[in-house]
């Protein structure tokens, strides 16, 4: 498990995994390594960096959300952003339950850093991103 970090230090050491992970990728655009290539052997916090980048990339998302399942079938008590992830690919009631998941383990996440002395922002911040994806949702037909 990754260190909580102040959010500065955090993105840094994003920019890091990144890097290694590009490091990875080979030169050749014909023979590219798949998601589950570049993340073998990461843990979830940096498998969610990864993931990140593959989305805004627009790469591979149905291999970045199955990977991303997967984790959340292995480990479904740890790291709520990784159901905000998935959610985001997702919609109508099956994308809200996802948010509500992930909104869950992250309030336990919450939880477990006050107990550690670890107050955290970004946790809140997910929090609220999640309730205002929620009510995206319910504003927008089908749902």
């Amino acid at each position: 498990k990754m260190e909580r970090l102040p959010r500065n230090q955090q993105a840094t050491r994003n920019k890091k995994i990144l890097k290694e992970v590009n490091k990875k990728k080979p030169k050749n655009k014909k023979s590219k390594l798949s998601f589950a290539q570049l993340v073998n052997g990461k843990s979830d916090e940096e498998m969610l960096v990864v993931a990140e980048q593959f989305l805004l990339e627009k790469k591979d998302i149905d291999e970045v959300a199955q990977a991303i399942q997967k984790s959340i079938l292995e480990k479904p008590e740890e790291n709520g952003a990784k159901y905000l992830i998935v959610a985001e690919t997702m919609q109508g009631p099956a994308a809200v339950e996802m948010f509500r998941k992930g909104i869950q383990v992250l309030e336990n996440d919450k939880v477990r850093a006050e107990e550690n002395k670890e107050g955290d922002v970004e946790i809140d911040c997910k929090i609220a991103s999640a309730l205002a994806s929620i009510a995206e949702l319910y504003m927008t037909p089908p749902l």
